[in-house]
């Protein structure tokens, strides 16, 4: 439901900023305040953070349980994702917000992204409806695979490396994607089997982990024909040794990116890369 609600909240005309579930109180107070948040929709497992964070900046009403246990009365919680979508009875459907103005869709907020907080606390990175969709385009593949796509996405969705494929690229492509809500290497290989896997997001150190595993037991990632990796730095020779555990055809691309921006850079397929690089410019990007 992730990619549904995140659509939901553009076409509604509100802006989307996504949270690490993982947060403390102390965090996510942080984000709620830099964000100046009005709603939260959290799992039953991190609503009791999200009340007490929320004290004195949000209304009890505005936070909506989301997941297992929605209809329960001990969350707390007052509306559910399930009663927002059934809608009050007798409710006309609301007409979505358009944005086919493009002075209007590079002046509009349509999410606010969470930096890393290397030069202290997180802040908020705005990126414009224009922007979004310029991503996007930018990434939907010209060419044919010569392969079936069926993806697996295991990075947060919060973040935006993995964003675009998630949330838009899956949707408007019509691939098949299996999402892990939390990263395992064991249960990552097995979906890999099980669901005949064949594309993935994963940075650096997942590779590594990979790597780490003994070579019966990895078996099924001969599968995968594409992997985009992002977030930190492979050189040539990882990058190259990684590419053994995968199909013989398989392509490790890199990414770069950053949070104000999403991806600046990659191969598209059928490119090929041995040396490194992070590639070249999307489509309608511009650097100096």
């Amino acid at each position: 439901m992730y990619p549904v609600v995140f659509l939901a909240i553009i076409m509604a005309g509100g802006v989307f900023s996504g949270v690490n579930p993982m947060y403390k109180v102390g965090e996510l107070r942080h984000h709620f305040e830099v964000s100046e948040a009005k709603f939260v929709l959290s799992g039953p497992a991190s609503l009791a953070a999200v009340f007490e964070a929320s004290e004195g900046l949000l209304d009890a009403g505005n936070i909506i349980v989301w997941g297992e246990g929605e209809a329960g009365a001990s969350t707390g919680a007052r509306h559910s994702l399930a009663s927002l979508m059934a809608g009050p009875a007798g409710a006309s459907v609301v007409d979505p917000v358009i944005f086919d103005d493009e002075t209007l869709a590079k002046n509009t907020v349509a999410v606010l992204m969470s930096t890393s907080g290397t030069t202290g606390l997180p802040k908020m990175a705005a990126r414009s409806h224009s922007s979004l969709v310029t991503e996007n385009l930018a990434l939907q593949e010209k060419s044919t695979k010569n392969y079936h796509v069926v993806r697996l996405l295991f990075t947060p969705f919060f973040h935006g490396f993995t964003a675009p494929l998630a949330l838009v690229d899956a949707l408007v492509s019509g691939h098949t994607t299996y999402i892990m809500p939390r990263f395992n290497l064991e249960a990552c290989v097995e979906y890999v089997e099980r669901y005949e896997v064949t594309e993935m997001a994963a940075p650096p150190p997942v590779l590594l982990a990979f790597w780490g595993m003994a070579e019966h037991e990895r078996k099924a990632l001969h599968l995968i024909r594409t992997v985009w990796s992002g977030g930190a730095p492979m050189s040539a020779a990882h990058q190259k040794k990684a590419l053994g555990m995968f199909h013989k055809y398989s392509r490790i691309v890199q990414v770069y990116g950053m949070t104000e921006a999403g991806w600046i850079t990659t191969f598209r397929y059928p490119e090929l890369d041995e040396t490194g690089s992070v590639g070249s410019l999307l489509p309608s990007y511009e650097a100096k």
